[in-house]
């Protein structure tokens, strides 16, 4: 059963795993928001085209 675990080879190599691990996650989270934020703002732009695109053609009141 000890063969399913791997030795650690030293007290540091945890907290520096921990480390790459925590530095990882925020940057996917920091792309998610990116990514979520792009997307609405893209969406935005592409709602107030269509807005203006009615405008002109006269089909909007608003």
């Amino acid at each position: 059963m000890s063969d399913n675990y791997k030795p650690i080879k030293s007290m540091k190599e945890v907290p520096d795993q921990l480390r790459k691990l925590r530095r990882e996650y925020i940057r996917y989270q920091q792309a998610e928001l990116i990514y979520s934020l792009s997307h609405k703002k893209l969406q935005n732009i592409f709602e107030a085209c269509l807005r203006s695109q009615r405008k002109v053609e006269g089909e909007y009141d608003g």
